[in-house]
């Protein structure tokens, strides 16, 4: 690792084609009340992590490309340090280089090597491989640890991919590459394969495709989009439909796959544990036969203004081993506090859930406001979130965006908030306020 850190410091020296970043995310939740595990009450997290990539990536004159970078940081506080010490699922998660330990607080890992490909970049084919970006895909973003190739021509692209592990990096994020869909230490070294078609005729996108891994789930899915202008007396509103489909089946094995978040169907219970006593022996729910998820977006831009709808649902439990791994509907899935279940899950992928969404927003110069308002119901718990995204160009390189979130979420008997099963519903506010620092070398 250490060569390898002074291999990219030298090309960081020498080479024009590099890359660089500091990045500052910081969380202050408002809601500080003491933990009291018998009826559930746990505080929202508040954290600052500060950490940074340098990357290289070349394209050649004989259409070859290679990429190389890597991320490192640390945690700056962290508010879960006396009871949990659970910041590092968001920065330093490490469930070692094969997926086979469990991630812990003392068994971090700081710093990973993000990118690691080389490939081909013609007039018609792409080809990838390594560690790098997926970006063809709606359900299967980010980093990864994959093999690529697509093929364009005019309106028309093919495209075909296999990951074997996923990282995650960015915003609140440094979490070294892991294989996707294990079951506590037990990796899961079977690849993630997704195969699909895009066409873009003028004003359209039909995107068909099928995602699959083998031992969990296969899922046909469609994406259609239509951009059109409406006319007015001296402007235009340029607007667009969006529509997302997925049909999630899983296998034998998938169906008994008992939920990391807390959203699957078929409650499982054991012994009860000493160590967690209001745990109450429950461990979770399976993630059942699937699901279906449904989402439509409406957008309209008028000069300098943006405002639309979004409505996202889904039948049974869909994104299990599906949603978390993309994210196709462009809102945090990740608002809410870290003591709740996975990392701060919100209830947007949840089983037999529904999201209603308004936004608007205006540019100026330098300057961007954002609001959005949001109430989701589900199996598990009802939520409702109004926020207010600010964002502060100082230069081409240097911008700061500050979130204000006003919070509020129920959730229902029968569930679970960290080490605590629910035997009454509660209700707690997860508000929040946010701040998003990057400067780019």
């Amino acid at each position: 690792m250490k060569a390898y850190i002074f291999f990219l410091l030298s090309l960081f020296i020498w080479a024009k084609d590099f890359s660089a970043e500091i990045i500052n995310y910081s969380k202050f939740g408002f809601n500080n009340h003491a933990i009291n595990e018998q009826n559930g009450a746990y505080p929202t997290d508040s954290f600052s992590t500060l950490y940074g990539s340098i990357s290289y990536d070349r394209l050649f004159s004989n259409h070859l490309i290679f990429g190389a970078g890597i991320a490192l940081g640390g945690i700056v506080f962290d508010s879960t340090k006396n009871h949990g010490d659970l910041a590092h699922k968001y920065l330093g998660y490490n469930q070692g280089f094969l997926g086979n330990q469990k991630a812990t607080p003392s068994n971090t890992q700081n710093y990973f090597i993000k990118n690691l490909y080389i490939g081909y970049s013609g007039d018609n084919l792409d080809f990838k491989i390594g560690r790098f970006v997926l970006r063809n895909t709606d359900w299967l973003t980010g980093y990864h640890s994959a093999i690529e190739l697509s093929y364009h021509n005019g309106i028309f692209q093919f495209y075909s991919l296999a990951s074997i592990q996923k990282a995650s990096y960015g915003g609140k994020w440094l979490k070294t590459f892991r294989p996707i869909n294990s079951i506590g230490s037990t990796p899961n070294y079977v690849p993630v394969v997704a195969l699909g078609i895009k066409l873009r005729p003028e004003n359209f996108l039909y995107h068909l495709f099928l995602q699959f891994q083998a031992n969990r789930y296969f899922a046909p899915g469609l994406r259609f989009e239509y951009n059109f202008i409406i006319p007015l007396q001296d402007a235009q509103i340029k607007a667009k439909t969006d529509f997302i489909t997925l049909v999630v089946l899983h296998t034998k094995e998938g169906r008994e796959y008992i939920s990391s978040y807390d959203m699957g169907l078929e409650p499982v219970f054991g012994a009860i544990s000493a160590a967690n006593p209001y745990l109450m022996g429950y461990k979770g729910r399976k993630a059942g036969w699937g699901g279906v998820s449904l989402g439509i977006k409406q957008s309209f831009l008028l000069k300098e203004y943006n405002f639309g709808f979004q409505l996202y649902g889904n039948i049974a439990d869909p994104n299990d081993l599906v949603g978390r791994h993309g994210n196709p509907i462009g809102i945090d899935l990740n608002d809410n506090s870290v003591y709740e279940r996975g990392t701060a899950n919100n209830a947007l992928f949840d089983a037999q859930s529904f999201s209603g969404i308004l936004f608007a927003g205006r540019k100026f110069d330098n300057l961007a406001i954002k609001f959005l308002s949001r109430i989701t119901t589900s199996k598990r718990a009802f939520e409702e979130s109004f926020s207010i995204n600010t964002s502060y160009r100082f230069t081409k390189q240097t911008s700061l965006g500050i979130n204000l979130s006003l919070y509020h979420v129920q959730t229902h008997a029968g569930f679970k908030i960290y080490h605590t099963y629910l035997t009454h519903a509660r209700s707690d506010d997860r508000s929040f306020l946010s701040t998003y620092f990057v400067h780019k070398f």
